[in-house]
């Protein structure tokens, strides 16, 4: 099973994402190690500015 890192300030978004994921045989995480990462891209902008 593919370990998929998200990383979502909107908890809604997270929910479901997560849902999702494991709907699909994946198993989402919230921490290092993982396959593969989901990222919210306008999370990076408010911590780069």
């Amino acid at each position: 099973m593919y370990k998929i890192l998200v990383i979502e300030d909107d908890e809604t978004i997270l929910n479901e994402l997560q849902f999702l994921l494991r709907l699909h045989g994946y198993e989402p995480v919230s921490h290092l190690p993982c396959d593969l990462a989901l990222l919210d891209v306008n999370l990076l902008i408010v911590i780069f500015k």
